[in-house]
């Protein structure tokens, strides 16, 4: 099923994977492709096309577009669903510029030049932000986002959208979330915006019960702490004695308690953070990974054994440079607490 390219002075090989699903290909026919590696087999050098690879599509965009290939548009990344669907960020360097219009050309002379060329994918061009929760919300329109979470530590975001958008926002068989989610480089989870309301109703209960314990104030106190917009202990102790004051109806010499409390929570509450983290980072030693390799997994938000353990060999090989039986060897290693 692969297809052998005549490069003129030397071959090229698009492997089955690499091409776009029900492509046809003939003998004789000129093709584009994306060179994205080349190794040192046993037969000697051997050159890997793909017309699959997001990167392909990059390329088209760059012969089609002038302004991307002047330097006045960026591209910033891209993801794709070979033949089905992709999404490309734009950012205009020259702010005088449309971005998209740009890319879509005239009656969008552009933008299906290159679907053609890619089997007739469905094509977003999404304007590209410093702000990861406004990429996102660019790059799931015409769905329309109602609250974000972010969890800034493992690069994920919850994502509350109403019942009507619910369906758009996912996409047939969960697509268009998937290529946001490569696209801006964030775990994305999208729940409806009344299960994102009950989750916040449990939050704030669960958080009403650390107040009373650890500040030692009744629950009508809690209740309107949490009413005025105090949703960490952080958030209490930096407080200004007016806010406090405003929302306890309290004396001034009981604020400063209730601050030095929240202090004293909000630090046991991080020193716990860190020796988790630290016993985190210590399983992963354990396994068998570097320094090295340790700082490159807890980059992807891979921190933990179970992280690990979730991962399929090539997952963890597409992350690090290992064999196929030491990433297997480490994968199972990690998985033997389910099984105890």
């Amino acid at each position: 099923g692969n297809v052998i390219a005549d490069l003129g002075r030397t071959e090229a090989i698009i492997q089955k994977n690499e091409m776009i699903p029900r492509e046809n290909i003939k003998a004789g026919d000129r093709i584009k492709a994306y060179c994205y590696d080349v190794r040192r087999e046993p037969r000697g050098q051997q050159i890997f096309l793909s017309r699959a690879h997001p990167k392909f599509m990059e390329k088209l965009f760059v012969q089609e577009v002038p302004e991307i290939y002047d330097g006045l548009i960026e591209i910033k990344s891209s993801s794709r669903d070979p033949g089905s669907r992709a999404k490309i960020c734009v950012k205009a360097v020259d702010t005088s510029l449309d971005p998209v219009g740009a890319c879509v050309g005239m009656r969008g002379s552009r933008v299906q030049s290159v679907s053609g060329e890619l089997g007739n994918e469905r094509i977003d061009i999404i304007i590209y932000d410093d702000n990861p929760a406004q990429m996102v919300i660019n790059a799931l329109a015409p769905a329309k986002v109602e609250s974000i979470v972010m969890d800034e530590d493992s690069r994920s975001m919850e994502l509350a959208v109403n019942e009507e958008n619910l369906a758009l926002a996912i996409g047939s068989r969960g697509q268009n979330i998937r290529l946001a989610s490569r696209l801006v480089g964030w775990e994305l989870n999208i729940i409806s915006s009344n299960e994102a309301e009950a989750k916040e109703r449990v939050i704030e209960a669960e958080f009403q019960a650390k107040l009373m314990d650890n500040l030692s104030i009744n629950e009508s106190e809690a209740e309107s702490l949490i009413r005025g917009g105090f949703l960490n202990f952080d958030d209490i102790a930096y407080a200004e004695d007016s806010k406090l004051l405003t929302a306890l109806k309290l004396e001034e010499s009981r604020v400063e308690e209730i601050k030095a409390a929240a202090a004293d929570a909000a630090l046991m509450e991080a020193m716990g953070e860190i020796t988790q983290e630290e016993s985190n980072l210590e399983s992963l030693t354990e396994l068998g990974f570097s320094e090295e390799e340790v700082d490159i997994l807890v980059s992807k938000a891979l921190k933990s054994m179970d992280d690990i353990a979730e991962l399929a060999v090539d997952e963890l090989q597409d992350i690090i440079e290992i064999s196929d039986k030491k990433a297997a060897d480490i994968i199972m290693k990690a998985r033997e607490s389910w099984f105890n």
